[in-house]
C-alpha cells in the first residue's frame, strides 16, 4: 500500500533544504567580503613584489568555518571577481594581469590551503593540531607563489624562496597561531551543519 505524502509535508521538506542553502549562501558571502576587505591590509616590502597582507588570515578561518565542501567554492568566487576586473585583490586591483602576475601563485594556492584546512581543521581539536594544519595550508600558498614568482621574474627557485618565502614564514606562523585560537574559541556560523 502506497502512502500518500500530503502537500504539507512536501512545503515543509522544501523549506528545511532552502534553510541550509540559504545559510551556505550567506556564509559564503562573508567569506569571500571577508578577502574583499583583507586585501586592503597590505604592507609593501621594498626587497620584493610580493606585499604582506591580512589575506592569508582570512583563507584560513573562513576555510576553517565553511569546510572543505564550501570553502574552495567561496575562494574560487573571489579569484573569479578579481579575473573579471573587480578591484578585490591586494591594493585595490583587478584583472587577468594581476593573476598572471606576481603575486598570482598566492592566489591560486589559496584554493588548496582552502581544502586543506577545511577538510582537516576542527571544532574540538586541540590547538596545537589547527595550527599545524593551518600552518601547512600557509605553506601551500607560500610553494605556489614561490613557483609562479620564480617563472614571472625568471630567477632561480632559491631566489624566488629568499624573495617569496622566507620573509613571510614568520607572519604565517603568527596567522596560524591567531587562526587556531579564534577557531577553537569563537563559534561562528551557526546553520552550518
Amino acid at each position: 500500500m502506497k502512502k500518500k505524502i500530503s502537500q504539507d509535508s512536501v512545503v515543509l521538506h522544501k523549506r528545511e533544504m532552502v534553510k541550509p542553502l540559504v545559510a551556505d549562501l550567506i556564509n559564503v558571502s562573508i567569506v569571500v567580503l571577508s578577502m574583499v576587505l583583507s586585501a586592503f591590509v597590505r604592507i609593501p616590502l621594498p626587497f620584493t613584489p610580493v606585499p604582506i597582507t591580512a589575506q592569508t588570515l582570512i583563507v584560513l578561518l573562513g576555510s576553517a568555518y565553511l569546510g572543505a565542501r564550501l570553502a574552495p567554492v567561496a575562494l574560487g568566487i573571489y579569484i573569479c571577481l578579481g579575473m573579471c576586473g573587480l578591484p578585490v585583490f591586494s591594493g585595490g586591483e583587478g584583472g587577468m594581469g594581476k593573476l598572471l602576475g606576481p603575486t598570482g601563485g598566492y592566489l591560486i594556492g589559496f584554493i588548496g590551503a582552502s581544502w586543506l584546512v577545511g577538510k582537516f581543521s576542527a571544532y574540538g581539536m586541540k590547538l596545537i593540531k589547527n595550527v599545524m594544519i593551518f600552518l601547512s595550508a600557509s605553506m601551500i600558498i607560500l610553494a605556489c607563489g614561490m613557483l609562479n614568482l620564480s617563472l614571472y621574474l625568471g630567477v632561480s627557485l632559491k631566489t624566488a624562496f629568499l624573495l617569496g618565502v622566507l620573509p613571510f614564514i614568520p607572519g604565517e606562523l603568527t596567522k596560524a597561531i591567531i587562526a587556531a585560537g579564534i577557531f577553537k574559541n569563537v563559534k561562528l556560523f551557526p546553520y552550518k551543519k
